[in-house]
C-alpha cells in the first residue's frame, strides 16, 4: 500500500478543483492507496492576506476575478459570482479544526470508514464544506455554519465540539503543521509520498500523480526497472 499525505487549505481554489484527482486515484488504485488528509493554514488570516497580495490588483474584487478565471478551466466545478465580495471568511482554521475533530471521531468508530460511493462520509463532508464556500458563498469560518454542515454530513455536533473543547482537535492540527514544516511544503494542495521523498505541489496533472504511485507500488512488489519518477 502507498500512503499519500494530502495537505490542503479549505479556502484554496486549487484544492477545490483538484478534488477530482483524489476521486480518480481512489477509483483507480482502490485499497492500494491510503489518502491521509492533513490541513495547512494558507488562509489563516484570509482578508489581510488578500489585501496585501492584491492591493495593487483591485483587492478582493481582483481576487474574485482571478478565481472566476481559474474555475473556467474545470468543467466539474463552479464559483459563486460574489466569492470574497459579500462573504469574506476571516480564516480557514475553524474549518480545519472541525475537520480534525471529525477525523478523530472516525478513528474511534470503525464503521465511519464505510464509503458512500467513492467518498467516505468524511470526504463527503469536506466536499460539502468546500461547496458551501465556493459555490454557495457561505462563511465557513463561522462555527454556526460549520455546525450545520457537520450535522448535514451525519455527524453529531456535540461530539465534534467535545473533540475541540478537549484540545484533541487542536493537537491533531498541530501535528499537521509540524509535518508541513518537516516536509518544507510550499502551499496547497501538496501530495507527499514515500515519507517525504516525493512531493507534488499545486495544480499537478493526474497522470503525474499516478506515475509516482505506480512507481512506488512496483518497487513494493519488487518489479525490476529504473525509476523515472
Amino acid at each position: 500500500m502507498v500512503t499519500v499525505d494530502y495537505f490542503t487549505d479549505m479556502l484554496c481554489v486549487w484544492a477545490y478543483g483538484g478534488q477530482i484527482r483524489l476521486d480518480e486515484l481512489k477509483g483507480h488504485f482502490g485499497d492500494k492507496v491510503q489518502i491521509r488528509y492533513r490541513f495547512m493554514p494558507i488562509f489563516a488570516s484570509a482578508n489581510k492576506q488578500i489585501e496585501q497580495n492584491w492591493k495593487n490588483k483591485n483587492g478582493h474584487e481582483g481576487f474574485n476575478q482571478h478565481l472566476q478565471q481559474v474555475a473556467t478551466q474545470w468543467p466539474h466545478v463552479s464559483c459563486n459570482n460574489e466569492l470574497w465580495m459579500t462573504c469574506r471568511p476571516a480564516s480557514s482554521i475553524p474549518s480545519h479544526l472541525v475537520l480534525k475533530a471529525t477525523q478523530l471521531l472516525d478513528e474511534q468508530n470503525s464503521d465511519a470508514a464505510q464509503e458512500l460511493g467513492m467518498r467516505t462520509p468524511f470526504e463527503m463532508m469536506m466536499w460539502k464544506m468546500r461547496e458551501a464556500f465556493f459555490l454557495h458563498n457561505q462563511d465557513i469560518s463561522r462555527m454556526d455554519v460549520l455546525a450545520e454542515l457537520v450535522q448535514q454530513a451525519g455527524y453529531s455536533w456535540q461530539q465534534v465540539n467535545q473533540q475541540i473543547e478537549s484540545g484533541e482537535a487542536f493537537a491533531s492540527l498541530a501535528d499537521d503543521e509540524k509535518l508541513k514544516q518537516q516536509y518544507c511544503l510550499q502551499g496547497s494542495p501538496s501530495y507527499v509520498l514515500n515519507e517525504g521523498r516525493q512531493v507534488l505541489y499545486g495544480n499537478v496533472g493526474y497522470r503525474i500523480i499516478q506515475a509516482n504511485i505506480d512507481e512506488l507500488l512496483n518497487r513494493e512488489q519488487g518489479i525490476d526497472g529504473a525509476s523515472w519518477c
